[in-house]
């Protein structure tokens, strides 16, 4: 049997272990009568039988005696022992179930084993109900999260743009008036590609991740004039040699090597993500321009503390009036601070003090929107005053513009006449080259024998060899855009191979060696 001390003190302290917790349910089916009855039987005393003390529990075949532990503990000393005499009997008392307590029936046993266990389902069913509310919410959270990365809200708060994802500027552009951005909005759109599949290509990507249909122009502008700012670097002054600019576009017939300069920076800037103010300008225009909007590079001046400094920028034509962006530096002024847009769609009276209009109708002038050369081609036909003959044609592309027809033998005294013929081009220089080689055909010596210019779109010019051997004659010409086609044919002379002068290393000068013009 449990001590009851112990039992009391774990009370007390709250120390009791659920293992010590158990509901006892005490056969006390007598009632008040049956009390009397008794009574009237005996002596006037209550007779008890001595119960037998079990760890666990207290048992007895008729009946459980179930008392306060302060009822029959006189003492610390006297826990265990019991002691019939110390309990006085009197009749007169009122057996209200003060001290004893009345035996539950079977169905009340029933009913609080019921209440107990809808007790436990309930608080079973509370609690996984709430584990399970709480896996549902994470399910659902889960399940609309891409939806919410998508929406420009969700990316300004929750994270900063990738560079391959779309692009939402996060500043606030209450500095840009209303106005402005109806005047923008209002802007009547035909965009302009470049014609450069490099170039394009980049814009293509950069639009994709700064534009939507569902956005309208104002926005889109803005959200590509922050884009820049974002993601690119300004870098001092570089130097754009014609060399590499030429070379960029080699592949292409550009008639204006402003047009080509503007493309090449602004493909710098796409693919190394830093440049100059030249760089950023010439990137926002071309972007602007695929945009549809009337935009210049501006190879112009900004006013700085001691003079005026050499600086690009980009100039927007709107109904019929001029607005300066300069991306670059709008960068500049809002380093660590915040973006106020200085010079965004400006004027130029707005932007007096900083901007000079010196380079502005030069480059307007010099811009010609991409505009490529038409086509080239060159065709002659080639005679002997034998009787034989041949012709060839060659058109521009940019890479391989030149053809060759085939041999030729003549005698030392035929004569080979040229008759060459061009379309694209009103302006062009036309040449016939010898290269000379003895029978075994090593090289002799190379001249030009012809070289004349002319606004005529066909030309003629024979030839006479001075000597035996092989001559390779090339028929070449070149229109006022630097665009050159060539027609070669080998001759077989025969013939004395010797003549009075020969050169082993090209020169203008001994015609009789490579032969005469007629």
């Amino acid at each position: 049997m449990k001590d009851r001390e112990k039992i009391n003190n774990n009370m007390e302290n709250d120390e009791l272990e659920d293992d010590d917790l158990e509901i006892e349910f005490v056969d006390n089916d007598f009632v008040e009568q049956d009390i009397e009855d008794t009574h009237n039987k005996s002596d006037g005393k209550i007779e008890f039988e001595k119960v037998t003390d079990d760890e666990d529990d207290y048992e007895n075949d008729d009946y459980n005696e179930v008392a306060e532990d302060e009822d029959y503990l006189d003492d610390e000393e006297d826990d265990d022992e019991f002691d019939e005499n110390d309990i006085e009997y009197n009749p007169d008392a009122d057996y209200n179930g003060e001290y004893i307590k009345q035996k539950l029936t079977k169905s009340q046993i029933i009913n609080r084993v019921i209440a107990g266990m809808g007790i436990a389902i309930a608080a079973f069913t509370i609690f996984y109900s709430a584990v399970a509310y709480g896996m549902l919410n994470k399910d659902d959270t889960q399940a609309t999260e891409p939806e919410t990365e998508t929406t420009p809200a969700a990316q300004e708060e929750t994270k900063e743009p990738g560079e391959n994802e779309f692009f939402v500027s996060t500043n606030s552009d209450e500095n840009i008036s209303d106005n402005i951005k109806d005047l923008i909005n209002d802007v009547k759109l035909d965009e302009t590609k470049t014609g450069h599949s490099k170039v394009d290509d980049n814009v293509n990507n950069i639009l994709k991740m700064t534009t939507k249909s569902d956005m309208n122009t104002y926005e889109n502008v803005r959200n590509i004039y922050d884009y820049m700012m974002y993601f690119y670097d300004i870098k001092s002054n570089s130097f754009v040699d014609e060399d590499t600019v030429y070379d960029f576009c080699s592949n292409y017939e550009f008639t204006s090597s402003f047009d080509m300069e503007l493309m090449y920076r602004a493909n710098k800037l796409f693919e190394t993500k830093s440049g100059d103010s030249k760089d950023y300008a010439c990137g926002f225009t071309v972007l602007l321009r695929r945009l549809g909007f009337e935009a210049y590079y501006i190879d112009g001046e900004r006013k700085t503390e001691r003079s005026y400094e050499n600086r690009g920028y980009t100039l927007v034509v709107i109904n019929g009036k001029q607005y300066i962006f300069d991306v670059a530096a709008e960068d500049e002024l809002s380093a660590g601070a915040k973006v106020e847009y200085k010079v965004f769609c400006k004027t130029l009276d707005e932007l007096k003090d900083s901007y000079s209009d010196d380079g502005i109708k030069e480059s307007m002038e010099k811009f010609e929107n991409f505009k490529t050369l038409g086509a080239f081609s060159f065709n002659a036909k080639i005679s002997t005053s034998s009787g034989d003959s041949d012709s060839g044609s060659v058109s521009y592309s940019g890479s391989d513009n030149s053809t060759s027809v085939g041999d030729m033998t003549i005698d030392i005294s035929d004569t080979v006449y040229f008759k060459g013929s061009v379309s694209g081009s009103k302006s062009n220089i036309w040449k016939l080259i010898a290269k000379v080689y003895d029978e075994n055909m090593n090289y002799v010596t190379e001249e030009t024998l012809y070289s004349e210019k002319n606004n005529e779109v066909s030309d003629e010019v024979s030839y006479r060899p001075a000597r035996g051997g092989y001559v390779k004659l090339s028929y070449i010409v070149t229109d006022n855009n630097g665009r050159t086609c060539s027609i070669s044919i080998m001759l077989k002379v025969n013939g004395d191979d010797e003549p009075e002068t020969t050169k082993n290393e090209p020169t203008t000068e001994h015609i009789a060696s490579s032969g005469e013009i007629e």
